[in-house]
């Protein structure tokens, strides 16, 4: 997988992702409540966006990843995102 694209209006949405293999696009695009990104321990997460976005990683050593990355692009209302590893 290369790409993400989600878009629509949505409460309460969760996206399990594998490794990615090579930097990796998540484009969110519409209305969310609350969005929870859950990725492997070692995998960079990068988000960007236009608007206001209440950002949450919980993640100890977020700063300190290298390698793939899952790089989100949001467009749109977002009062939440989550970015968590299981």
């Amino acid at each position: 997988m290369t790409r993400v694209d989600e878009e629509g209006a949505f409460n309460d949405l969760t996206l399990r992702l594998g490794e990615p293999r090579t930097d990796t696009r998540v484009n969110l695009e519409g209305a969310f409540n609350r969005l929870e990104l859950v990725v492997p321990e070692d995998t960079p997460v990068r988000v960007s966006t236009d608007g206001f976005i209440n950002l949450v990683d919980r993640r100890p050593d977020r700063d300190r990843l290298s390698g793939p990355a899952y790089r989100v692009r949001s467009n749109g209302a977002f009062n939440r995102v989550i970015i968590r590893s299981e």
